[in-house]
């Protein structure tokens, strides 16, 4: 990104995703539209922690049918 930040894209079945992060403040926001039911969320999270990495993790195996 023109910011020096790093954008990821995942198309999950009818899944549209995305992970914005800031590399110097080491946060991220994601947002996810199910395009099947037009619903969309947000949620920003702190990348320092190990947990935010996880969270991101889990949410991409759940949405791509990994449990």
């Amino acid at each position: 990104m023109p910011d020096g930040g790093v954008q990821f894209e995942w198309s999950l079945g009818r899944q549209e995703i995305s992970l914005e992060i800031d590399l110097r403040a080491r946060r991220a926001v994601w947002h996810r539209l199910d395009l099947s039911a037009w619903e969309e969320d947000e949620r920003w999270m702190d990348l320092a922690r190990p947990d935010g990495w996880e969270w991101v993790a889990g949410e991409l195996r759940r949405l791509n049918g990994g449990g």
